[in-house]
């Protein structure tokens, strides 16, 4: 039984399920190896097989006996990654042109649908969590989560006329 103190290593079979949570909750790599390590601790098993189950989660495999344990686990800790960071009140964020913002928006869309595909590929990973970062400094905002939600805010209330056929501003 493997030891759920220590990290997963990037080259091992947590990756993949770290590139899963990362597009699902979205997150980076730390905090999905985190929910990764929390949710294996909180179930009582190693780490590796709630990899396994991350991905069979992904990919709808008939799931293996005591499989609700690991997806009950796994579910929380995604909620609780959600949930955690402390968003900083509405105007103390300066956002970018509802343009620009809803260009950034569109990558993280992007790369979370290429590491979702492919979350053996650390290039999709390292892609996804680049546009995570950008839009954490766009936003203003601490955790992945939170600034996708709150750049998803403004561009609803700060909508552009058409679909993409915007000029872009000057």
């Amino acid at each position: 039984m493997t030891d759920t103190a220590e990290p997963c290593a990037e080259s091992d079979e947590c990756g993949p399920a770290a590139g899963v949570l990362m597009a699902l909750v979205p997150c980076t790599v730390t905090v999905a190896h985190r929910i990764l390590d929390n949710a294996a601790r909180a179930a009582g098993l190693p780490r590796e097989i709630m990899a396994r189950a991350v991905m069979s989660l992904r990919d709808d495999v008939c799931a293996p006996p005591g499989h609700d344990v690991t997806e009950r686990a796994i579910r929380a800790e995604i909620e609780r990654a959600r949930t955690t960071t402390p968003a900083p009140p509405a105007t103390a964020a300066l956002f970018p042109s509802p343009f620009v913002l809803r260009q950034h928006v569109s990558q993280v869309r992007a790369a979370r649908r290429r590491t979702l595909a492919a979350p053996e590929d650390p290039v999709r990973r390292a892609e996804l969590e680049n546009a995570l970062y950008t839009l954490c400094v766009l936003t203003g905002r601490r955790g992945a989560h939170a600034a996708l939600a709150a750049a998803e805010a403004y561009l609803a209330v700060n909508r552009l006329p058409g679909t993409g056929s915007a000029p872009a501003p000057a």
